[in-house]
């Protein structure tokens, strides 16, 4: 086989998701809107692959900020 797994990944949907946006023209401001996640918590599992003697190491996934983190964020900006 050409290809070598590099890592087991879990992805777990998040409480909320982004379901529009809003957009100021005044402010040049672009603001998500957001709605519950009926998947909220499942996980997801997935396997990581790269070519043989393409790279080295393992890969894993990043925690990222929260939603509205982001939001609170674009306010200073």
């Amino acid at each position: 086989m050409r290809l070598e797994l590099v890592g087991e990944l879990v992805r777990t949907e998040a409480k909320q998701v982004v379901v529009g946006y809003a957009f100021d023209l005044r402010v040049n401001k672009l603001t998500p809107e957001f709605a519950p996640n009926p998947s909220a918590g499942k996980q997801h599992m997935f396997s990581a692959y790269r070519m043989k003697g393409d790279g080295h190491g393992s890969v894993s996934l990043v925690d990222v900020m929260p939603p509205d983190a982001l939001v609170a964020m674009g306010d200073d900006e």
